[in-house]
């Protein structure tokens, strides 16, 4: 997770401070990991033949260890431990290969203690409503409810894929499916189908949000 979280920080706009969010997924590690992990115990399952023993892996679930699963777990989160990290939904959903996700959220270190107004609705006497939306077009890396998404994969004839969305996050930072704000793939196809379930297993959120005392967003949605 270190040489993939390393790897992602090149992808970061903007200054890097407290209040901004962001997570990378790289599918290559994920079965390296696995590979690995396969290699490792067929070893040391060979070990212990030829001692007449026996090993068998941990059941890691079991012990309630989920952050040891596997690769997909160290973004999902520990039910045990109060984690920022719970982008990935379900860890046992197996990603696309040569596929890459990345998310970062904006936010100004300098903006602690104020509130900034997103948006105002006023109720007409005559039971129309006015929105004004007081946000800017575009990713805003020091703008607290500004988000940026991007997915690459390669698809089975080799051709690169590229989707990118630049979202607004709600006043109360709650999180967005990865396969909502972008277009899934629409071919009938195992790797589309793979794709898509995948983003379908990503989720973006502001910073904070699953914090055990969350912190209250900046943004401010004013109803009048």
């Amino acid at each position: 997770m270190e040489r993939n979280n390393a790897e992602g920080q090149q992808y970061i706009t903007g200054e890097r401070n407290a209040q901004r969010g962001w997570s990378y997924y790289n599918s290559d590690y994920y079965y390296a990991s696995e590979s690995a992990i396969s290699a490792i115990t067929a070893g040391a399952q060979a070990v212990a033949q030829e001692h007449d023993s026996t090993f068998t892996v941990p059941d890691y679930l079991a012990k309630g260890e989920t952050h040891r699963y596997n690769f997909n777990s160290a973004l999902a989160g520990d039910p045990f431990i109060v984690s920022e990290n719970h982008f990935v939904l379900d860890p046992d959903v197996v990603p696309p290969k040569h596929f890459q996700w990345f998310f970062e959220s904006g936010g100004n270190a300098t903006a602690q203690g104020s509130i900034q107004l997103t948006s105002m609705t006023v109720s007409n006497a005559d039971g129309t409503k006015t929105v004004t939306d007081y946000t800017t077009d575009g990713f805003d890396p020091t703008n607290s409810c500004k988000g940026r998404t991007w997915v690459c994969w390669t698809d089975e004839s080799g051709t690169e894929h590229r989707q990118e969305a630049e979202f607004r996050l709600d006043a109360q930072g709650k999180p967005r499916k990865v396969s909502d704000l972008l277009s899934p793939s629409k071919q009938d196809t195992e790797s589309a189908s793979l794709l898509n379930r995948f983003l379908a297993n990503l989720q973006c959120y502001a910073k904070g949000y699953f914090e055990r005392f969350a912190v209250l967003s900046p943004n401010l949605d004013l109803r009048i």
